[in-house]
């Protein structure tokens, strides 16, 4: 199984594979390539492997979703060396409702990944994020999508979200940051009576992901330490609409 898992690991590291084997778990009938390929070969191991210990393999989005939320805690011990990195997650004391997607822990601090898999829009899991993140108290909290892009789809990847929503959903600010070709989302929540807010870091999951996430994790340490961006960075503040 150590070695499965491997090759599993190495495969979702391709982004032609990830997005073959989402497509094909949400019902896409038209794929073909490469990337088809070794997805169904993988699963016709996955299937062979069931079969010997008398149980059926099924792709469904929902294995999907736990495949991509393990891939996500396995680049946190195989690109991160984090001592230790979970997915799946129910914590004793926390809401009986909240599942954490990942959590790791690195020499920094602990980490809390929320993997989010299909279309949906990204402002009605900010609610149910926060409430999440306010529970770890992360050092590092990131949201990621496995699509190309974070809020719409199109020439310009930016948020449509009017202030009025933005304070519904608790969200005093949203900024661009960009490092190289890399960029991601600075999602920042409306300060507490103490004057206090934390914030998130939400992106794609494709297109260079294990930069970005080099990226973001050196950017949430940057912001900690000197609480505004630093010249590493491009930070770009957005209007809402």
């Amino acid at each position: 199984m150590r070695a499965l898992k491997d090759i599993l690991y190495f495969e979702m590291s391709k982004d032609s594979f990830r997005k073959a084997l989402r497509d094909m778990a949400f019902g896409s009938t038209e794929l073909e390539g490469p990337s088809v390929d070794a997805v169904n070969g993988y699963l016709a191991i996955c299937r062979s492997i069931g079969t010997r210990r008398g149980k059926r393999f099924q792709l469904t989005q929902g294995l999907y979703a736990n495949t991509f939320e393990w891939y996500i805690s396995q680049l946190f011990v195989r690109e991160f060396a984090a001592r230790a990195s979970g997915f799946g997650i129910r914590l004793k004391d926390a809401d009986p409702g909240d599942e954490f997607d990942c959590v790791a822990l690195l020499d920094e601090g602990l980490v809390f990944v929320e993997c989010k898999t299909g279309k949906g829009s990204l402002y009605p899991e900010v609610g149910k994020f926060v409430r999440r993140d306010r529970e770890v108290m992360a050092k590092y909290s990131f949201f990621l999508y496995d699509r190309d892009y974070t809020f719409n789809k199109g020439p310009e990847d930016l948020p449509e979200l009017e202030k009025a929503s933005a304070v519904k959903l608790g969200i005093d600010s949203i900024a661009r940051v960009e490092k190289g070709v890399c960029s991601f989302f600075e999602v920042t929540g409306i300060p507490n009576e103490h004057g206090e807010s934390r914030f998130f870091l939400a992106s794609s999951a494709f297109n260079g992901l294990r930069s970005r996430m080099r990226y973001m994790l050196r950017y949430t340490d940057h912001l900690r330490e000197f609480e505004n961006p630093t010249h590493d960075f491009v930070h770009i503040p957005l209007d809402f609409a």
